[in-house]
């Protein structure tokens, strides 16, 4: 009843069309741009060839005139009055029906078309786009075709690998609407876990999944483009763990239905001799193995053994550390050695000493072998050997009672000797070494003199002192002769530019010595000065 309504009322607005087509002709050019601008032309669009169905189900829309229409702006199965009308489908072109006036099939020159080829390879000319006219027009469906959507399996904590070596986490397939087909065979794997089906949602209880491995779909969406999320469902893994003590003793209960997530006993066998538990360790199937389990472990996604597993015990040798002291020494950094294995003699330095080995006593009486397995905490000593130099004498001239060489040892050094020498004229005055820094090198002390006389202060200009053994000479280096010289108001000597004195004839104390020559160009020369005799 609708659908005769419907065409009931298509027919009354062609008629109307029609009538207002006469009119349009029969006004003129004048009016063409005006009636474009003011009236609408309605296009009918059929669903189905009227041609071959009762019910073609026209759409009629109206558009302005003058108006374009481009091939995307035509009608589709998401236009609201095709909206539902075969869920599932889409239109894929539209073709020139006809004039609903004049009856009309030959292409108006307001419409523009495309060769096209369908699937049978057979052409056709299908809608490209129109510009609206006064006269109107009717387009029928092409081909209704099924939508294309889409599934992607989520592997939801599992993984592929590609031929390309790409970890794969997602895939994506296509489907078309009325076609049966299987969901992709699973790919995705996840430690621990085996597959049970695919699911809408991540979350969804693994026990009753929606779907199965590689089940028929049909029809998940009637939406063109859409893409239907499945979750991939695991349900854990079941194994069972048994235990080998590896040179231990005692037994340990095998673990029965273990699975992701269950914790690791801690290892009850008793340890061998000077060892502890490290870790627990397999070897799986292939040959492979894994390490690292330590007491306690969880076993995780990335740990988990996926198939039964023999756990062996793996035995750290108990550590011990070998302390050095090398009592004043440089500093010998401790080591640390397993049970029953030897510690690595290491050599110390002080200044002053020869390195003498390690003791296990401070008092270096015990010599330590460095071949002795080493059982417990031990700390080593570090025994010196005093070294010592031969010391020579240079008495410069001098005499007296010096040996010809001694030996010292670093602790008498810096060394200081106690005797003394004697020189005629010279008073002693110590002891100089070639070097001040210890070494095992011989070292030579050089005897140190001072004259017995000496000036006090700074002898005037003109005037020179040469020292002997026995006294000092005083010479005038300018001036005129003859000279008089005077010596604590006592005249001494004349004549002479020099004057030579004798210690032995002048008591200890300050001199005075007064010096005068002839008068010259320049003056009288004259000088005085001081002497000191020790």
């Amino acid at each position: 009843m609708r659908r005769l309504t419907c065409s009931i009322l298509s027919v009354f607005s062609m008629i109307l069309l029609g009538l207002f087509c006469f009119l349009f002709a029969s006004c003129g050019d004048e009016l063409t741009d005006d009636l474009q601008a003011d009236f609408s032309t309605s296009y009918i669009f059929f669903s189905y060839s009227p041609e071959l169905t009762e019910s073609p189900d026209p759409v009629t829309i109206s558009y302005p005139i003058g108006t374009r229409v481009p091939f995307s702006s035509l009608p589709s199965a998401t236009t609201p009055a095709f909206f539902a009308l075969k869920p599932g489908y889409k239109i894929d072109f539209w073709l020139y029906y006809k004039n609903p006036v004049t009856g009309s099939k030959d292409l108006p020159s307001n419409i523009t078309c495309r060769k096209m080829t369908a699937g049978d390879g057979t052409e056709f000319d299908a809608i490209d786009s129109f510009t609206v006219a006064s006269a109107p027009a009717s387009f029928v469906v092409h081909e209704w075709l099924p939508v294309t959507y889409y599934v992607v399996l989520d592997g939801n904590g599992g993984t592929y690998t590609d031929a390309e070596g790409k970890v794969i986490s997602q895939e994506k397939t296509a489907f078309s609407y009325d076609t049966s087909a299987a969901l992709p065979t699973n790919k995705f794997v996840r430690n621990g876990y085996v597959h049970n089906g695919w699911a809408r949602t991540s979350s969804a209880v693994p026990n009753t999944p929606e779907f199965k491995d590689s089940d028929v779909v049909l029809n998940l969406s009637n939406v063109e483009g859409s893409v239907i999320n499945l979750f991939a469902c695991w349900l854990k893994e079941k194994i069972n763990i048994s235990f080998e003590a590896n040179g231990g003793s005692g037994t340990m209960a095998t673990l029965e239905q273990v699975s992701v997530g269950d914790v690791l006993p801690a290892c009850t066998f008793t340890a061998p001799v000077g060892h502890y538990f490290g870790s627990w360790t397999f070897t799986k199937s292939d040959g492979s193995i894994v390490n690292s389990y330590p007491d306690g472990a969880t076993l995780t996604e990335a740990n988990y053994p996926n198939e039964n597993a023999t756990f062996v015990a793996q035995w750290l040798l108990i550590p011990y550390t070998v302390t050095f002291d090398s009592q004043g020494g440089s500093i010998v950094p401790s080591q640390t050695v397993g049970w029953s294995t030897c510690a690595t003699s290491q050599v110390a330095t002080k200044t002053g000493y020869d390195f003498g080995g390690w003791y296990t006593d401070s008092a270096c009486t015990s010599a330590y072998d460095f071949t002795t397995p080493v059982t417990a905490d031990i700390t080593l000593y570090a025994k010196w050997n005093i070294q010592s130099r031969t010391v020579n004498y240079d008495l410069d001239g001098g005499t007296g009672t010096v040996p010809a060489s001694e030996t010292i040892d670093f602790s008498s050094w810096p060394y200081t000797p106690a005797h003394t020498a004697t020189k005629t004229g010279y008073i002693f005055d110590g002891w100089t070494a070639s070097e001040s820094e210890w070494s095992t090198e011989p070292v030579t002390f050089t005897a140190k003199w001072k004259p017995k006389g000496s000036i006090i202060g700074t002898i005037p200009a003109g005037i020179g002192v040469t020292y002997t053994a026995t006294g000092m000479t005083f010479t005038v280096t300018s001036g005129n002769p003859p000279y008089q010289w005077i010596i604590d108001e006592a005249f001494a000597s004349g004549g002479t530019d020099t004057l030579s004195i004798s210690y032995t004839d002048y008591s200890s104390g300050t001199h005075l010595v007064f010096v005068c020559g002839s008068p010259g160009a320049d003056g009288i020369f004259t000088a005085a000065f001081q002497f000191e005799v020790q």
